[in-house]
């Protein structure tokens, strides 16, 4: 009996402090002072939980432009609220307005993201199971984080705006990457180069020759044919050089100017999509 006086005792304590609380949060509202209202809110909600509190809460956030806080605050209400409230019509009205307003993303993982690794908006975890559903977020500024062991943390921030769904995609883990194969490579479509190069300059020299040896394309003797097919023989040769150490040229300056010490590349580019369209994402790492 003593146990049972003292919790009563201690409920009711907790009572009065969430009603001064509550009484202290309408009277900031009613001056439009809706900080101070939400704090005095949230804390009579706090101290014992009531539907009156979590309404006035819900209303206060959505002034404060803070949708999705707000929504779930309705959504604790109409918990809170018995089957035969009349007040639950009102509750559920409300809910009915502000979801299509309130901003979601749907964070994207790349399949190779092993099953420890953990996502974050805003610093709250969200579970893997429900990343296929977009999570409600308040609109403003979001930080989307993915942390995955023995990895540096990838972070996204977007800008969440009303009624609209963001698509936050985490390109996959990029591939080891060599700059000595760069090099390599680089340095042999360089030779390629110099090759055709070289070549072409024989052809040019033997065409001219052999143009002044035949004019109209009318050689007098052996030799002078012989110069003319020897300048027809080389010019595959240079036209091979040159195309070939171009590709050459480039695929090794990419594996070299993409590579960073560790092997992780620079740049990174992912498709994105939201509600109203969709494009690419770039990110530069330095």
């Amino acid at each position: 009996m003593c146990a049972l006086g003292a919790s009563a005792r201690a409920s009711a304590a907790e009572e009065s402090r969430a009603d001064a609380l509550f009484r202290a949060g309408r009277e900031a509202a009613d001056v439009l002072d809706w900080d101070a209202a939400c704090e005095k809110l949230r804390a009579s909600q706090q101290e014992s939980p009531a539907a009156d509190a979590a309404f006035g809460l819900a209303d206060c956030e959505e002034h404060r432009g803070r949708l999705a806080t707000a929504w779930r605050s309705f959504r604790e209400a109409l918990t809170l609220l018995p089957p035969s409230d009349g007040r639950r019509a009102d509750v559920e009205a409300r809910i009915a307005a502000i979801e299509p307003r309130v901003p979601r993303i749907r964070v994207r993982l790349p399949p190779d993201v092993p099953a420890d690794a953990a996502v974050e908006i805003d610093g709250a975890p969200l579970a893997r199971a429900t990343l296929a559903t977009p999570e409600r977020v308040d609109p403003g500024r979001r930080e989307v984080r993915l942390r995955v062991p023995g990895r540096p943390t990838a972070e996204r921030v977007v800008q969440a705006l009303e009624s609209t769904t963001l698509e936050v995609v985490f390109p996959p883990e990029p591939t080891k990457c060599s700059r000595t194969l760069g090099w390599i490579v680089g340095g042999a479509g360089v030779a390629a180069l110099g090759v055709g190069a070289v070549t072409g300059v024989i052809v040019l020299q033997r065409k001219s020759e052999a143009d002044r040896r035949c004019p109209d394309k009318r050689c007098a003797d052996a030799s002078d044919l012989d110069l003319v097919d020897s300048g027809r023989r080389l010019a595959p040769v240079s036209t091979v050089g040159l195309a070939v150490g171009a590709v050459g040229a480039a695929v090794g300056g990419y594996l070299v100017l993409s590579c960073r010490p560790g092997g992780a590349p620079a740049t990174t580019i992912a498709p994105t999509a939201a509600a109203d369209g969709a494009g690419l994402s770039l990110w530069r790492s330095f």
